[in-house]
């Protein structure tokens, strides 16, 4: 009955998981198209696909992480600290020194006193891509903690948090202001966000107009000088961020049901499941494949080499991730046993950690 009960669930929520996997699609797409581009020293046509993503990349994100940590507001605190503190906070500090000794392998020789220092300073103040696993664990306590006040309530705190915009210089401040809205819409409306995708799908035509209106809305916040107006309306900036966001994730949701019986979302929800896996080992594989072509010149035209770039970073860790569970390897991407809070170790793999 428990197999039965989760293969309806998967089937039913499979829209989630495609646009799970466009999303970190995106996010891997910036990361190495910025950087290639910055390599090669010119632009290339993924530029322009990047940026019309920037308002909504990110927030589509958060919003279905807290999408799929609904179920878990009135589970008991030791199951929420355990599966979402504790099991971040694992991953968090593992791949901060999994990617400082690659970047920088001699200080592990010369002093690893530093590299855990690193480690440990990594809970307070992620560095680069891995603060999004932080905003993860600190997003599920503060949902967990307000779960008894109303939604409209704390949608309305996270609302003005985002306005406000504040900039302390702290990335787990800054970007818990500027994010958790996100969250807290998906996690506590997430009936109305399941009846949106379900609503999507008995509306093509309707849906259409829909995902056209937010990507014209889009086009236009980010490239505001095409039309001749001024560019204050940037998309980066409350409280054009926080409606482009909002906007752009519903947009996403329409596609990935409309993609749903498609060919391609079988690999698209296969990828979704496995986002995080991808997302904490993208950047070694994306910074190797970058030097290679760079240094080699084989790759004249920087948009196929950013693309080249985003195959490789989404597909590498995927291939490893694989390659290790049939070695029996899995402490990279998946959470031992033993470190738990309830004492036993049939703790959830990294790819299910945000259903």
């Amino acid at each position: 009955m428990g197999e039965q009960r989760t293969e309806a669930s998967s089937k039913r929520l499979g829209w989630a998981d495609i646009a799970k996997g466009i999303s970190i699609i995106l996010v891997v797409m910036m990361h190495s198209t910025l950087g290639t581009q910055e390599a090669m020293q010119a632009a290339g046509w993924l530029g322009p696909v990047v940026e019309f993503a920037r308002p909504f990349r990110i927030p589509a994100f958060f919003l279905l992480a807290g999408f799929f940590f609904a179920h878990m507001l009135e589970r008991p605190w030791r199951e929420v600290l355990d599966r979402r503190v504790v099991h971040f906070v694992y991953f968090l500090a593992l791949w901060s020194v999994i990617l400082l000794v690659v970047k920088d392998g001699v200080l592990m020789l010369d002093s690893p006193a530093a590299v855990l220092r690193w480690a440990a300073m990594s809970l307070i103040e992620p560095s680069g891509s891995l603060w999004f696993i932080h905003a993860l664990a600190l997003f599920a306590v503060a949902a967990r903690l307000t779960a008894s006040l109303p939604a409209a309530g704390v949608l309305a705190a996270a609302v003005i948090l985002h306005v406000a915009a504040p900039e302390t210089g702290w990335t787990a401040i800054d970007e818990f202001a500027s994010r958790f809205v996100f969250f807290v819409a998906g996690c506590r409306f997430a009936p109305l966000v399941a009846g949106f995708a379900e609503g999507a799908r008995g509306r093509p035509g309707l849906s259409a107009a829909a995902v056209l209106a937010a990507a014209s809305m889009t086009a236009i916040a980010v490239w505001p000088e095409s039309l001749g107006l001024d560019g204050a309306a940037a998309a980066g900036r409350p409280p054009a961020s926080l409606v482009l966001g909002l906007f752009g994730a519903l947009g996403l949701v329409i596609v990935s049901v409309a993609l749903a019986q498609s060919r391609i979302a079988g690999p698209l929800a296969a990828l979704g499941r496995k986002s995080l896996v991808v997302y904490l080992a993208f950047t070694i594989p994306m910074a190797a494949t970058r030097l290679l072509l760079v240094k080699t010149g084989l790759i004249a035209d920087v948009g196929l080499a950013s693309l080249i770039v985003m195959v490789a970073a989404v597909s590498a860790p995927l291939l490893l991730e694989m390659a290790l569970r049939r070695l029996g390897v899995r402490f990279l991407f998946e959470k031992p046993g033993w470190i738990s809070l309830r004492g036993r170790s049939d703790m959830p793999r990294l790819h299910a950690a945000i259903r």
